[in-house]
Parts: structure tokens; C-alpha cells; sequence
């Protein structure tokens, strides 16, 4: 249902801008969890929410699936892969992930 909200099936321009928003929201978690410095942030508007998601970061493995996951689901939009289904799937394993590494 989450996903039906905010991923158009039939706009595909669309679906990418939210991807490079959450890439954008993931580099600016990195950048707190790993390099701690605030001053790089791209969502500066969301300091505060982002510094109290770094506990959320995993390490190692887990974090390299959730890059690996991202870079998947980029080119399988430019396969014309089926949208609302490869969203709902993003997300199901990246919270795997973050079950995982908790």
C-alpha cells in the first residue's frame, strides 16, 4: 500500500527522481554514521531526522546489499521492469537488511 502512494506505475522519469532521493537520503546517512561531518549533508533540511537514523546504518555486508540492491533496481527501470513490483521489492530487502544487521 506505502508504495502505491508515492510510485507512479506509469511514470518512469518519476519512480528514478525518488530513487536518486533516496540515494541522496542513504549518502547523507554514510556521511553522519561514517564521517560524522554535517557541514556535506545534501538533505540539510532533514539534519536532525538523519542524525537519529545513523543507528539504523548497518556495517559490512548488510550496507554493501543495500548499495547493490539500489544499483539493481536503477537498471532494471531502464529495462522497463515492471515499476510498483520492483519498488515493492527494493524495499522489502532493504529492510531485511536493516532487520538483519540490528
Amino acid at each position: 500500500a506505502t508504495v502505491d502512494e508515492f510510485v507512479n506505475p506509469q511514470n518512469r522519469g518519476e519512480t528514478a527522481k525518488i530513487l536518486l532521493y533516496w540515494q541522496s537520503f542513504l549518502s547523507d546517512l554514510i556521511l553522519l554514521k561514517f564521517g560524522g561531518a554535517k557541514t556535506g549533508l545534501i538533505n540539510t533540511d532533514l539534519a536532525i531526522e538523519l542524525d537519529n537514523l545513523t543507528s539504523l546504518i548497518p556495517t559490512g555486508d548488510n550496507f554493501g546489499k543495500i548499495l547493490d540492491e539500489l544499483k539493481r533496481i536503477n537498471l532494471s527501470l531502464r529495462r522497463n521492469v515492471h515499476i510498483r513490483s520492483a519498488i515493492a521489492d527494493l524495499v522489502i530487502k532493504i529492510q531485511r537488511q536493516l532487520n538483519q544487521s540490528a
